[in-house]
């Protein structure tokens, strides 16, 4: 219902759009990237560089994730190992918002909505800083605080265990 609404509208920005382009050098990726950033992507974009792109953009999104989860690292932290330390806080979240979906603890729209938007920053010419990944924000906090509560169970049930090496285990899991 609410696609067929704003189909006319869209059409019409579409035909809107198209009809009053700027005049100017359409292959210049300045005035591309102000105004038609399908155009500009393709023209910075070449197939052989897709892995690059993706491997690139993967990076940039585990660490946006991971971000949103612990914004401000610590100064005295090194920079190489607070990105490392944001590129697995984000992994946990995804894991922990895939595992939400699977037990069937959270309804499927919005991780889908989340799927489509992770694929799209996977492929998209620019690296996926945090303001790209915000829209997921709720999902990647839930997940997270899941797999930590999941996490921290492991841990507990290590302490309990009657096994010196299980103990052991615990305590650098806890680390």
């Amino acid at each position: 219902t609410f696609a067929g609404a704003m189909l006319p509208a869209v059409i019409g920005w579409s035909v809107w759009s198209r009809l009053h382009q700027s005049p100017g050098d359409s292959a210049s990726d300045v005035l591309l990237y102000y105004t038609n950033y399908v155009g500009y992507h393709f023209s910075v974009f070449h197939w052989s560089d897709a892995h690059l792109f993706v491997w690139r953009n993967l990076d940039s999104f585990l660490a946006s994730t991971g971000s949103l989860i612990m914004p401000g690292m610590p100064w005295w932290m090194p920079p190489q190992a607070a990105r490392i330390l944001t590129q697995v806080m984000g992994v946990a979240a995804i894991a922990g918002s895939v595992r939400l979906v699977r037990e069937r603890k959270l309804p499927w729209h919005y991780p889908l909505f989340a799927l489509i938007s992770a694929l799209m920053l996977l492929v998209w010419s620019f690296p996926p800083t945090e303001r790209f990944v915000l829209p997921l924000a709720p999902l990647f906090w839930g997940g997270f605080l899941y797999e930590m509560s999941r996490v921290a169970g492991a841990i507990r049930s290590n302490y309990r265990s009657n096994k010196t090496d299980q103990k052991v285990a615990g305590a650098i899991f806890a680390a």
